[in-house]
């Protein structure tokens, strides 16, 4: 393990530098290339790691399995490998992190955990591990978790746990305060965790196994999950995709043993199966082929599928959309055109799921465009347009002519100005995105790279800015990277100092670009969050930070400030949003947002208010969530604890408390 207690003079240079960059305000400027220990081909993760609700931290793994961690001001918190762990087992291990961790606090002690995947894509001698790292209140001390070796079944034992590539996904499943783990594994098996490594499912869906603690999918898992709520009633339902279907020997009531074709699958928090897929439920004699080019069918079409899927209100209509890829199309005997589709999902709708609606397809799509080319991107979604829907991104990938594509969400007709060229892609990766205000013009951009270029287009599809090997010679000074980059990338004002900086993952290191002042980030990094769930609620929101007194007399009249962030599609406009209290019972019990303030996606709001002290002495603790008319409270609620005292208290004595 590396500290960061001891920088050296270039990092406080470049901190110095950083501050003078903030001063004004422009296209990108590469500020720093990070140093790892090998090459990257993870997409980096931002989070408050040490809970100080100000500014937050990036996490990346490498190619040796080293996991690091830089603080906002870009100086080094610390750095863990697997072979750290005490058992023997995992002291040989080299394989990489391929696949973006995960942070969170699992465990709902107060302290966040990084969760990270091993395993090689294209290797198949360095073994696959799922690790935990918890670390301390303040972000450090990194410390070994609990680890899951997957099976080895890919093309027959070999001796060598099979891989993990796609990334973890949290959520609390179960409703218990602590958050599941789910992910899936090159060994076939989709598992849900809890936070100390214990299985979450107990299926029987299979004679494979027994016990049958993991769903098991019959191929190779590549795509991360999408977690989310779709039917209201209080339990996360997961969303994966079986790349293909294949050989289905070993299935309880299967009567066809090999059939070319990936599924998408929903399940209910349990692990049972939620609709999608058929292959396990008690009526089926055959497998089912839906003809129409607008329909994904619920078994098996004839293609494969990477693209791990998103969920979001796209047509704004009040109701989640599952948005995902399609890719390889296998050929005959199935003659259809679903593949190299984007297919947009109506998967919270009104229809009753009975007996008398099966074997036909369950979920049926808004819409499907055919972008003539594989899609193993995971999407992403913003309103790039500033009307009421959504737009979708994706790229296509290939050797020659990738593009990036931007789909109105309500009508999947292409936003004008898109498609638009980027640079071919010679080394099959699924590149992703991000979209955020990167020159603070108040819209959104589209900040997508391209092996070995990096491409910011604005929301009319005019190329803002272009970093990489092939810029003209006046740009070399400050446009030239000599880099690949491998992977989505991340924004977010990092040290809330007013301006965004962009991290993207690179062969030679963490790459660092300063933009201009910040405005909303609609997808700031890979699946959204650093949960990695894929999900864009429509009311969602981060309790960051409440300040104010650590004590206070008996009757005083004290200040609170109060900070959330829109985590959702919806924008915080007033009367319709406000904050309400959720504990003390101090008045007021609600607060209005600021007059005329418009919080969008990715924005924070600061709110301060009078509170009156009760006339008791003890301890009290505050709560505040926000509100939406006819939808209720929704979000993280913020929490603050104070002392009331008889004596006079210091009111310039202050107290933070973080969620």
């Amino acid at each position: 393990m590396t500290s960061g207690k001891s920088c050296s003079i270039t990092f406080l240079l470049l901190s110095l530098w950083i501050a003078a960059l903030a001063a004004e305000a422009g296209p990108l400027t590469r500020i720093a290339i990070l140093p790892t220990g090998d090459n990257l081909w993870c997409a980096p993760t931002l989070a408050d790691l040490d809970g100080d609700g100000n500014t937050l931290e990036v996490v990346v793994g490498d190619q040796n399995g080293v996991i690091w961690a830089y603080r906002s001001n870009l100086t080094l918190m610390w750095s863990y490998s697997i072979r750290s762990f005490p058992q023997a087992e995992n002291k040989t291990v080299n394989s990489p992190a391929q696949a973006s961790p995960a942070v969170a606090d699992i465990d709902n002690d107060g302290k966040m955990e990084v969760v990270v995947a091993l395993g090689n894509r294209d290797r198949r001698d360095q073994p696959g591990r799922l690790f935990v790292i918890h670390l301390d209140a303040n972000g450090m001390n990194p410390q070994p978790g609990f680890y899951l070796v997957p099976m080895d079944r890919v093309e027959g034992a070999d001796g060598v746990a099979d891989a993990i590539y796609a990334s973890p996904a949290l959520a609390d499943l179960n409703n218990d305060g602590t958050l599941e783990i789910v992910v899936g594994s090159f060994d076939h098996c989709l598992y849900c965790l809890d936070w100390r490594g214990i299985p979450q499912w107990n299926l029987s869906y299979s004679d494979l196994f027994d016990p049958e603690t993991f769903y098991y999918s019959g191929d190779t898992i590549w795509a991360t999950p999408a977690l989310a709520d779709i039917d209201n009633d209080s339990f996360i339902d997961i969303f994966f995709v079986n790349p293909n279907v294949g050989d289905r020997l070993g299935y309880k009531e299967i009567g066809h043993s090999a059939l070319n074709g990936g599924a998408l699958v929903a399940l209910n928090a349990n692990g049972t199966i939620k609709f999608g897929s058929f292959m396990y439920e008690h009526y089926a004699t055959e497998w089912i082929y839906h003809n129409s080019p607008d329909h994904l069918c619920r078994v098996n079409p004839s293609v494969e599928l990477e693209s791990s899927p998103i969920i979001a209100d796209v047509d704004a209509d009040g109701k989640l959309e599952l948005v995902m890829g399609t890719g390889l199309y296998y050929g005959p005997p199935f003659t259809d055109d679903r593949h190299n589709r984007i297919f947009c999902y109506n998967v919270e709708d009104d229809t009753p799921i009975t007996t008398a609606t099966l074997p036909g397809v369950r979920k049926t799509p808004r819409w499907s465009v055919d972008l003539g080319k594989d899609i193993y991107m995971s999407p992403a979604v913003a309103n790039l347009d500033n009307d009421p829907d959504l737009e979708v991104v994706i790229r296509t990938i290939e050797e020659t002519n990738p593009q990036v594509f931007v789909i109105k969400g309500s009508t999947g007709t292409m936003l004008p100005g898109f498609p638009k060229p980027l640079q071919p892609n010679t080394i099959g990766r699924p590149l992703g995105c991000a979209i955020a205000d990167i020159d603070g013009d108040g819209r959104n951009d589209i900040l997508m790279p391209s092996w070995r270029d990096l491409f910011i287009y604005g929301d009319d599809g005019k190329l803002k800015d272009k970093f990489g090997f092939d810029v003209p010679p006046e740009q070399w000074d400050t446009h030239f990277v000599d880099a690949e980059f491998l992977c989505s990338p991340a924004v977010a004002d990092v040290d809330n100092d007013g301006y965004v900086e962009v991290f993207f993952s690179s062969h030679k290191g963490l790459y660092v670009f300063r933009g201009g002042r910040a405005g909303p980030i609609a997808w700031g990094q890979y699946r959204q969050n650093s949960r990695k769930t894929g999900y864009l609620p429509i009311n969602g929101s981060i309790a960051v930070k409440a300040q104010g007194p650590a004590a206070v007399a008996a009757s005083q009249s004290f200040q609170i400030t109060v900070s959330f962030r829109n985590d959702g599609s919806a924008t915080w406009l007033a009367p319709d949003f406000w904050i309400v209290s959720t504990r003390g019972g101090l008045q007021p019990s609600t607060v209005p947002l600021p007059p005329g303030k418009r919080v969008r996606t990715g924005e924070r709001v600061d709110v301060q208010f009078v509170q009156q002290a009760p006339s008791s002495p003890g301890t009290y603790v505050l709560g505040w969530k926000m509100v939406r008319v006819g939808v209720g409270r929704f979000g993280a609620e913020l929490t603050f604890a104070f002392t009331c005292v008889e004596a006079p208290a210091r009111s310039d004595r202050r107290w933070r408390a973080y969620q």
